[in-house]
């Protein structure tokens, strides 16, 4: 009898050690799935609460007409004809100002006199030389008359025809350093000589800076005054290169300047074709369109918004698109899975069943109870999860809720896309990754 009670305890002891084993074995590769699941660095699953919490919705990539802008920067500039920096042609000493900075003045407008001994010098050497140029021109017509009657020799004719000509040059020069010193080479023919030399306004404008002041020496290398006309103002912004084949001649744009809140527009009248190393960017010029609100004045910052018109293109919800270190991505839906347990339960069962069968019944109906509740547990508990894919795409232009992609790679085709919680499942994600790697 003995014997046969402990042959019966062997049986069972073995038994029990190869269930253990088989058990040890099932745990080792569900661990391993699980683990290999998490590891996986392009996706992420989310259960039915995960996805109910952040309200997560699915849709696809539509194409959709979007009105799309650049926001760019830039400045108030003057062409170079509105702004005038003046100074003599000859040097001289300042006699007298007229002006101040901020002052209004017109074209022709007398800015200062300056005066020196050389002033007038030049007037009477211009005198001289027109008195001498009339004697000359009297005998050069005289002596053209004498040659046609065949009286005097040619080369008389020519002598005289040479002075005449040399005369006429330097008088002819004279004039021009006067009118360049703003004398009148007439008043000056009339035997009128002035002590001092006007300083005048090339343009109209305002006077911006005042370098000068009475006694001062006045040289041509250094300005007296800064003229600026601001009717000529336009926009110099600044457009990147990964923005430039965006903009064209004549795109209208909206732009606002520092401290002031009026809205202006302008017209992009030509682009720099000049690249600027330093900063990756060119030059794009636009006209003010319209009346100018504010005081608008060269240098002044500005922020301006270029209409890049409307045009179809794919798009998802901007919540849709992440950008994360260099790139940009989305969520595709990779996979469904429906994790039921009623076959489990089923297993279960069957187990149970089985152990009926075994003369041990009454020892192991605590654990049939045991698994029944576990498996109503289980039904209570049904989880609906989906595993989404981080897809590299590029962004395009914005508006409107709405942002242009580009893929990459082919989708299938009714590819659906998470339209919001890309933030979400990117957190998600990393807490996976750091996971696996505990």
């Amino acid at each position: 009898m003995k014997t046969i009670i402990a042959t019966s305890l062997a049986i069972l002891a073995l038994s029990f050690s190869a269930c253990q084993s088989n058990n040890k074995g099932n745990s080792s590769e569900d661990d391993h799935e699980h683990h290999h699941e998490e590891g996986d660095a392009t996706t992420v699953t989310l259960n039915e609460v995960q996805m109910k919490s952040v309200d997560m919705q699915l849709g696809k990539i539509e194409d959709r007409n979007i009105f799309s802008t650049l926001k760019v920067t830039g400045e108030l500039e003057l062409p170079p004809q509105n702004k005038a920096s003046v100074s003599p042609y000859l040097e001289g000493i300042v006699d007298r100002v007229f002006v101040m900075e901020g002052e209004k003045v017109r074209k022709g407008q007398v800015l200062a006199y300056l005066s020196q001994p050389e002033y007038i010098h030049l007037q009477d050497q211009y005198l001289s030389k027109y008195n001498e140029l009339k004697y000359l021109k009297k005998e050069y017509e005289r002596k053209k008359r004498l040659y046609e009657e065949k009286i005097t020799s040619g080369k008389d004719f020519q002598s005289v025809e040479a002075n005449y000509n040399s005369a006429m040059a330097k008088v002819q020069a004279l004039k021009e350093k006067l009118l360049l010193m703003n004398f009148s080479p007439e008043q000056v023919k009339k035997g009128k000589i002035s002590q001092v030399a006007k300083i005048i306004s090339p343009i109209d404008g305002f006077i911006t800076q005042v370098n000068t002041n009475v006694g001062k020496n006045a040289s041509p290398q250094t300005p007296m005054f800064l003229i600026v006309n601001n009717k000529g103002l336009y926009l110099d912004l600044t457009v990147y290169e990964n923005d430039l084949n965006d903009v064209e001649v004549g795109q209208k744009l909206k732009f606002t300047v520092a401290n002031q809140k009026d809205v202006m527009e302008a017209e992009v009248f030509a682009i720099n074709q000049s690249f600027e190393k330093d900063t990756k960017a060119v030059k794009v010029l636009a006209n003010i369109i319209g009346e100018k609100k504010g005081n608008l004045l060269a240098g002044m910052y500005v922020n301006a918004t270029i209409d890049l018109g409307e045009e179809k293109v794919p798009t998802l919800p901007s919540e849709a698109v992440i950008t994360e270190g260099d790139g940009s991505y989305i969520f595709i839906v990779k996979a469904e899975k429906h994790e039921v347990h009623e076959e489990n339960a089923e297993s279960h069962s069957h187990k149970e069943h089985n152990h009926e069968g075994h003369d041990h019944s009454k020892e192991l109906a605590p654990q049939n109870i045991i698994h029944g509740d576990h498996d109503h547990s289980h039904e209570a508990n049904l989880d609906h999860s989906l595993t989404f894919e981080k897809v590299k795409v590029i962004k395009g232009r914005e508006a409107d809720g709405f942002i242009e992609v580009t893929l990459l790679q082919k989708l299938p085709k009714n590819t659906e896309v998470a339209i919001n919680g890309a933030y979400y499942l990117i957190s998600e994600m990393g807490k996976s990754e750091t996971a696996h790697t505990h």
